[in-house]
């Protein structure tokens, strides 16, 4: 299980695909999956190969980015594109979800990075997550040191750091806190798997006795996900709507308490509110083609 896993060593593949296997009841071909993952990686291999970029620490990162942003030999010339319809998965929580994208060729700022990390490792490869409000992007070092981001929403771009923090309105104290544009190292990347297992199962099943320890887990594993505070939150939250229905005010208030108490967390990390309309601005600042599509779907 995604929760057994080892918080210093584990597989970014494996944690991804057991997540959206049990949303999927168990019932998605594992072997498939990774046969496909492997094939690609093999195809990808042949290439770095027979172009002699063996040398190149980023052989594998320009391979993925190849394979996945422009229409080629490679992929059929069929490029990875970004879902504009339904960007956030309100639809559908497999918007997000890896083998969607390998089945359809489109995804949003999780599949999309994530499919790219996982070909990148598969490879030999490093490649790291690394967030910003409402959005996942990848950071992987570059041949002169240093981090370069790779933006895949908009069929491929390497924006700065500065672009990224103003357009996201990300503040100084979030930088320093680390909660946004850092690379993120193998037990915060679990702790988001772990917190992407929540999503599933909040969208599924709603809030329950579960999701509590599900995010309980992903905190345990990164006290600064403040993605997992924020359910944590709506948690404490659900518990204080239930008790303000009963006399009992003394328990509210201790539950209160703590609501108010990773309030005070979620400030002190820097966080600031994000919602959709946000995102879309972010989106369309990124991508010509997402504003004329996103307008339109908000004329409707």
């Amino acid at each position: 299980m995604l929760m057994n896993e080892n918080p210093d060593f584990f597989s970014f593949k494996d944690a991804v695909l057991l997540n959206e296997n049990a949303f999927h009841n168990d019932t998605l071909n594992l072997v498939d999956f990774n046969n496909r993952i492997d094939s690609i990686a093999k195809l990808l291999n042949e290439y770095i190969k027979k172009n002699n970029y063996e040398n190149y620490l980023t052989a594998p990162n320009f391979a993925v980015y190849k394979w996945m942003t422009k229409p080629n030999e490679l992929n059929n010339f069929k490029k990875c594109s970004y879902n504009f319809e339904d960007f956030m998965g309100d639809s559908s929580q497999t918007s997000h979800f890896v083998t969607k994208l390998l089945d359809t060729k489109t995804g949003n700022c999780v599949s999309l990075p994530y499919l790219y990390k996982i070909l990148v490792e598969e490879m030999g490869g490093e490649a790291r997550l690394s967030l910003a409000p409402n959005h996942v992007f990848i950071k992987h070092q570059k041949e002169e040191g240093g981090w370069t981001n790779v933006e895949l929403t908009n069929g491929g771009d390497f924006p700065r750091d500065e672009w990224i923090i103003v357009n996201s309105n990300i503040s100084e104290k979030a930088l320093e806190t680390g909660i946004y544009m850092k690379p993120l190292n193998n037990k915060e990347t679990l702790s988001l798997c772990v917190f992407n297992l929540a999503q599933s199962y909040i969208y599924k099943y709603g809030y329950d006795d579960n999701v509590t320890k599900i995010i309980d887990y992903s905190l345990l594993i990164d006290s600064n996900n403040v993605n997992a505070i924020l359910i944590k939150m709506n948690v404490i939250n659900n518990e204080c709507i239930r008790l303000s229905k009963t006399p009992n005010k003394v328990a509210l208030d201790s539950v209160n308490n703590k609501w108010l108490s990773y309030k005070q967390r979620i400030d002190e990390l820097g966080y600031i509110k994000s919602g959709l309309e946000e995102y879309k601005d972010f989106i369309k600042s990124n991508n010509p083609e997402a504003k004329k599509i996103i307008e339109v779907k908000n004329e409707d």
